[in-house]
């Protein structure tokens, strides 16, 4: 059985009332290094907003790169960026993270490049959508021109279509695998 922790939000460099949490993220950290050591964690997915702000203060890419350069020893790791990430910030390293098993999806890619195996002695495991947060000049490049009408319609329309090819190429893979692999989705 695999096992996975699901994180969210952590908001790194955030500052509460101009005092300095620098402290604060590195215990934090400590104690989800601890987790996944003790509960023996096989996959850690943080879907997004893993920074507060998009230009990120030095000491909070530390900490995220301290974490991540810890975590892969011990698991498999997924990042996805959030409505507070740079999408561009968070792929800027994906090569570099690939060599480290560690996967990031910042920005918007083919669906099928965000459809990942996990596999676990030899045998794929589970199935990880990592869909980054769609902002809506992305929405609008996912549609043909004339379902670019207004707002309302590229949000609604560009969700259904992005989600919608992800879980096309989830299944397929799924079908290829040939037994009933768990999907978990990010975004």
């Amino acid at each position: 059985m695999l096992k996975v922790l699901h994180t969210s939000d952590w908001h790194l460099g955030r500052e509460l009332y101009h005092q300095d949490r620098e402290a604060e993220f590195r215990a934090w950290i400590e104690w989800l290094i601890q987790t996944i050591q003790e509960e023996q964690i096989d996959v850690v997915v943080i879907a997004g907003d893993i920074f507060d702000v998009i230009n990120v203060p030095t000491g909070a890419q530390a900490l995220y790169y301290q974490f991540l350069t810890r975590a892969c020893r011990l698991c498999r790791v997924f990042v996805t960026s959030g409505n507070h990430d740079s999408g561009r910030f968070i792929d800027a390293p994906a090569e570099l993270m690939k060599q480290l098993d560690i996967t990031v999806v910042g920005r918007p890619k083919d669906p099928a490049d965000e459809v990942f195996v996990v596999e676990k002695d030899g045998e794929a495991q589970l199935i990880v959508c990592a869909v980054p947060f769609l902002r809506q000049e992305d929405l609008y490049n996912l549609l043909p021109l004339e379902a670019r009408s207004d707002k309302e319609s590229i949000t609604r329309r560009g969700l259904m279509a992005h989600y919608g090819d992800v879980a096309a190429h989830a299944e397929a893979l799924r079908e290829r695998i040939g037994k009933p692999v768990p999907v978990l989705a990010m975004g």
